[in-house]
């Protein structure tokens, strides 16, 4: 009994994933732009295809669009998936650490830090794919 985690004694989600669902819904009430209507997943098997992720996702809504997940004719391992409402994308971050195709996937609101780290490492691509910050 003394090994039983948290989430193992409440029998439910662990904290993390209630305090980002709480952060959520806070957010979501703030209004239904874009980001509030999107979730960021990292992890994306470079083979998945984008129906295979809106057909993952499906159970928590309605998969309005599926972005970033290719680069340059080339798999990025990530997508951000915007829904019909912000209450569907909070209902995906259940799916943090489900399985596609074998690997687990990690789902995060868009503002944190993973998914802000991924749009600073995709700007950054852009602007070396355009010349940008080459020393040439």
């Amino acid at each position: 009994e003394g090994n039983m985690n948290e989430r193992q004694r409440s029998g439910g989600l662990d904290q993390d994933t209630e305090w980002r669902q709480r952060e959520w819904a806070e957010k979501s009430r703030q209004g239904e732009a874009d980001e509030e209507r999107t979730v960021f997943v990292r992890g994306v098997p470079f083979g998945a295809r984008p129906e295979q992720v809106v057909a993952l996702f499906e159970d928590a809504g309605v998969v309005d669009r599926v972005e970033g997940m290719f680069s340059r004719n080339r798999a990025t391992g990530r997508a951000w998936i915007t829904f019909e409402s912000g209450s569907q994308a909070g209902q995906a971050l259940d799916l943090h650490k489900a399985e596609l195709q074998g690997r687990y996937i990690e789902v995060y609101p868009p503002w944190s830090r993973p998914a802000r780290q991924a749009l600073r490492q995709m700007q950054m691509d852009r602007d070396q794919q355009q010349g940008y910050g080459n020393d040439r």
